[in-house]
């Protein structure tokens, strides 16, 4: 709600009547606080819309930041581009980043052809051997 005190500044005797105007033809909002009436900056002439529509845009993607790690990434990020606008999508996008599981890779330890494992330390056995080198238990 803004004080009643709105008027237009630069006309007339309310202009230089010392009422403490810091912008001169502008138009000032005044809001009433502790202290009377103060004048109310506009958010765009202090510069936070930008910082508010990063932050929009931050809060927007924030399942897909999120996500952007586990194993379902790409699912998060589509679902959260296209169907983030909407809140359910948006609700769905950051439930599936929180509880999707972390990706880890598969690793493929390369082996060469024609040996075997043994079944009590699992330490690889060359091709033709009966033993094994490492505990020597029968292969």
């Amino acid at each position: 709600m803004s004080c009643p005190y709105e008027r237009k500044a630069g006309k007339g005797a309310a202009a230089s009547s010392g009422s403490g105007n810091i912008w001169p033809g502008r138009r000032v909002l005044w809001d009433r606080g502790a202290q009377g009436c103060l004048p109310r900056r506009r958010c765009s002439e202090r510069g936070c819309t930008v910082l508010t529509l990063l932050f929009l845009v931050l809060l927007y993607f924030l399942p897909s930041i999120i996500g952007r790690d586990k194993r379902d990434a790409a699912g998060i990020i589509l679902l959260n581009v296209f169907l983030g606008w909407t809140v359910i999508g948006w609700l769905i996008a950051l439930v599936w980043a929180i509880t999707a599981e972390p990706y880890s890779p598969v690793r493929l330890v390369a082996v060469p052809a024609g040996g075997r494992f043994c079944c009590q330390c699992g330490t690889f056995v060359y091709p033709g051997a009966h033993f094994c080198t490492a505990c020597g238990r029968t292969v």
